[in-house]
């Protein structure tokens, strides 16, 4: 038996699984829908979910996930725009932790994010451990202490510079004040990497994987969005990732797998204020071809 099984008692030979399908499994041969290239079926679930007879079982994925989507289903889109542009990065939280079963909700959001080529190659990290938390903080902002060291060094700089690039450097460099205020707000009990979130989401993937970065970014906006619809806030924290790639220790306090790497981190928690209006931003750099 093959993981597609259509019945053709049921199938109309409508052909809308024959034109969905993005690696073109299937023909219409005669009398019946063929899936004559099963072994390049990539178990997206396209045709599953367009069959209006329920006529395709696909045999590695879940039916039971297969839910019906309300006809009636409506987003008004300029309420949508306004949640879009609403968003803040949130570096204030309460004191107050985010339930498993919340969180679970986030994740299960984050797992029907788009991948290329449906991979589905996104590997979450969920802390909520204060103790860990802080332990990851630490060796961020030391990694950061460590940086600037050799940033100061100009033998250091001339010879990263042949690597890196100097623009690359030129850019490192100008980031010193940031990662000095790391430091400095550390010793003085505040914590500028995590925020004093409860919840820290890291993303993980093979680092081989050409799209494996674009594949956690995108997990990680759609748990923003439904953090954001929840009551939660959210901020994408690039220096934890920046260190993280490069932090042998880091690593191992994730036990990231030694062909995996962090792509992408995500604080939550529920906001210490509310945000009255709508920000300004640059007009969109934008050309029309």
């Amino acid at each position: 038996m093959g993981k597609l099984i259509i019945d053709k008692n049921k199938c109309s030979l409508c052909g809308k699984c024959v034109d969905v399908c993005p690696e073109k499994v299937y023909e219409i041969k005669e009398d019946a829908v063929v899936p004559i290239y099963e072994e390049e079926c990539i178990a997206c679930g396209h045709c599953v979910a367009i069959c209006d007879k329920f006529a395709i079982t696909h045999n590695e994925m879940n039916i039971n996930e297969f839910i019906d989507i309300p006809e009636d289903l409506k987003i008004d889109s300029e309420k949508f725009r306004i949640l879009m542009r609403s968003r803040r990065s949130i570096r204030k939280y309460l004191d107050k932790e985010v339930s498993k079963e919340i969180i679970d909700v986030l994740i299960d959001v984050g797992r029907y994010s788009p991948t290329g080529h449906n991979y589905e190659n996104v590997e979450f990290i969920v802390i909520t451990n204060k103790s860990k938390i802080k332990e990851l903080a630490n060796l961020t902002v030391s990694f950061f202490k460590f940086g600037v060291t050799l940033l100061k060094s100009d033998v250091v700089r001339f010879i990263a510079g042949g690597i890196m690039g100097n623009k690359t450097i030129k850019r490192l460099s100008e980031m010193i004040p940031t990662f000095e205020r790391l430091e400095r707000y550390w010793k003085l009990g505040e914590d500028l990497i995590f925020r004093g979130a409860p919840v820290v989401i890291v993303t993980h993937s093979e680092k081989s994987d050409p799209i494996a970065r674009d594949n956690c970014t995108l997990a990680l906006c759609h748990i923003m969005l439904m953090a954001e619809v929840i009551g939660l806030g959210s901020c994408h924290i690039g220096l934890f990732t920046a260190a993280a790639q490069r932090s042998y220790k880091i690593k191992k306090s994730l036990n990231i797998p030694k062909d995996n790497t962090i792509f992408g981190t995500l604080v939550v928690g529920y906001p210490k204020y509310k945000y009255k209006r709508l920000v300004s931003r640059r007009p969109a750099k934008v050309r029309y071809i």
